[in-house]
């Protein structure tokens, strides 16, 4: 499995929710800051953002949650369960922690003011943000600044690339809006990458993100990836029309939001992908490397 999020309907814990920390932050840090440091000045850990609109706060103080929904309990498997001390001053803090990974000597969380219900298993959360903390205490925060249309959701790590994560989209079952790459203390939040590649780089996979599987295909068929779906066992609605053009699709759920799977083949390697609506936009992918 690579960089797909397993977008079942039920798994879809990569949606949280619009980031309105920032306001919050201003009075308990220096707002742009990106660096945290010892006492003799040294750089100890960094997080920064090339993406305009995902802007990163040095802070030691985590504000509390100025929501008080209480959670629907429909929405409770985004909660991460058995979360560690870090999680544990997140809650404390009344935020609804919704990813957590270690990486290196830092730690990462992501979090949410609130979780509202949709359809499909599907929730969406409200003030999404990310938090780096290292050494038992909090170091920074990432946010949103357009909180209405880009919404930071959770940290998911990218198979087979240690120190690799993709952050999700907030507003709904959606691509990626972010790449976060960690190393040696360096965490970079990035836009999402041309390409992508998987078993030892003989597997490459083009940045087909939001693209309609009409448009991902070709890039696709450049990198050396074939259709690679199961014979028709009468399929029926959508599946039968879509085969006409796309003979990939594997399977289409038949309500909510129409999600879509489609398999292909590299020799011995498999890539699935799933796209999502009635516009067919991929919205993530599994590679396996056939060995």
């Amino acid at each position: 499995m690579s960089s797909y999020i397993r977008m079942t309907a039920i798994a879809m814990t990569a949606l949280i929710g619009s980031a309105l920390i920032g306001s919050a932050l201003v009075a308990n840090q220096t707002t742009g800051a990106d660096t945290t440091r010892d006492t003799d000045g040294a750089h100890i850990a960094k997080l920064s953002s090339t993406i305009p609109d995902i802007r990163v706060s040095e802070t030691h103080v985590l504000p509390q949650n100025p929501d008080q929904s209480e959670l629907d309990g429909f929405c409770s498997h985004y909660l991460t369960q058995d979360v560690s001390a870090y999680g544990e001053m997140v809650q404390k803090a009344g935020w609804l922690v919704t990813s957590e990974h270690q990486e290196g000597g830092l730690h990462f969380v992501s979090f949410s003011s609130a979780l509202d219900p949709g359809t499909s298993g599907v929730c969406f959360g409200r003030n999404g943000n990310l938090a780096m903390f290292g050494d038992g205490k909090l170091l920074a925060i990432a946010y949103s600044a357009r909180p209405d249309d880009l919404v930071i959701g959770s940290l998911d790590p990218l198979d087979q690339k240690p120190g690799e994560f993709y952050i999700g989209d907030g507003t709904g079952p959606y691509a990626p809006i972010a790449k976060m790459t960690v190393r040696g203390g360096i965490s970079a939040i990035t836009p999402l990458p041309a390409q992508e590649s998987y078993c030892g780089g003989k597997a490459v996979i083009p940045n087909i993100y939001g693209k309609q599987i009409f448009d991902a295909r070709k890039p696709l068929r450049s990198a050396g990836w074939r259709p690679n779906s199961s014979p028709d066992e009468g399929y029926g609605g959508t599946v039968t029309h879509l085969r006409k053009s796309v003979p990939e699709v594997d399977g289409c759920s038949g309500t909510g939001y129409g999600f879509c799977t489609y398999a292909y083949r590299k020799g011995k390697m498999t890539l699935g992908m799933t796209s999502v609506g009635e516009e067919y936009n991929i919205i993530g992918y599994s590679v396996d490397c056939g060995e």
